[in-house]
């Protein structure tokens, strides 16, 4: 019986390997019918191993950037772009626009600069033409109107030497000072004077 006991342990050993298992087995149902206590053994059964997990790879869609938006027109601006609606290219010379600054403002406007002015003037590129619109920014309506009767007051219509204009106006819509000389066989002053109102609202 020692003898057989020894078998079953041998066996035992043997089927940790993996091998062996029916004869391991064998010998356990001998030792039962022989009354022999034998500790019972289990194969060892290797855990069956998960497959990996694919994490699944997920698009970054890039945000699209937020749209900017326009910058703010000025009044200035806009009275500049609407000042001669209304009025036929026929009718009026090759103009441009310039930012007043303190070395010409009094040159245009007739009147002391002032830090607080924002102006622009719209004159004849070249040529003797009688042709000049100025436009103030101040500070107030009731300052615009001061220096809207300042400006006419002392403006000179025959600036030009050869040539002179015939219609002189100075008003104010608002806190902003116009001053307006031209020819008004040419040009109807009245429209300028509404396109400047309705751009200031």
């Amino acid at each position: 019986m020692k003898h057989l006991f020894r078998c079953y342990i041998n066996a035992r050993r043997i089927s940790r390997t993996g091998k062996a298992g029916k004869t391991l087995h064998i010998i356990a149902d001998l030792c039962a019918s022989l009354q022999i206590n034998v500790p019972v053994v289990t194969p060892e059964v290797e855990a069956p191993v998960d497959a990996p997990v694919e994490t699944p790879v997920v698009e970054t869609v890039p945000a699209e950037p937020e749209a900017e938006e326009a910058p703010a027109v000025s009044k200035l601006d806009a009275i500049d772009v609407n000042l001669y609606n209304g009025i036929s290219e026929e009718n009026l010379p090759m103009l441009a626009r310039t930012d007043l600054t303190s070395e010409d403002f009094e040159y245009f406007a007739f009147i002391p600069y002032k830090d607080t002015y924002k102006a622009f003037v719209s004159e004849p590129m070249m040529g003797s033409i009688a042709h000049s619109i100025v436009v103030v920014e101040t500070g107030s309506a009731d300052e615009a109107a001061q220096v809207a009767s300042d400006m006419k007051a002392n403006c000179d219509p025959r600036k030009w030497v050869c040539v002179e204009a015939d219609t002189v106006i100075g008003t104010s819509f608002g806190n902003y000072a116009v001053l307006i000389m031209v020819n008004g066989e040419n040009i109807d002053a009245n429209v300028i004077l509404e396109n400047i109102k309705a751009a200031v609202k």
